[in-house]
């Protein structure tokens, strides 16, 4: 191999390994912005369930005074 193509050869894998880098750190930071959003996804299905207990919780409430209410107007007309 010549001294010129060991330069260049030298050269082009110099650019590869500047190229790998940059892929690496890359991927690094979609790895990190993945896991920001596996954490947001986390947070947002924590607070459906809590949104879903929350209406269950309001809807047999008012399950329940409506109830109340239907009794005490049935007690007050007899019917």
């Amino acid at each position: 191999m010549t001294e010129d193509a060991l330069k260049t050869a030298q050269w082009q894998l110099s650019e590869k390994e500047g190229q790998l880098v940059a892929r690496n750190q890359e991927i690094k930071n979609l790895e990190a912005k993945l896991l920001e959003r596996i954490k947001e996804c986390q947070e947002l299905t924590d607070a459906l369930e809590s949104a879903k207990y929350n209406l269950k919780q309001v809807t047999l409430l008012k399950m329940d005074l409506e109830s109340k209410l239907s009794t005490g107007q049935e007690n007050r007309t007899g019917f």
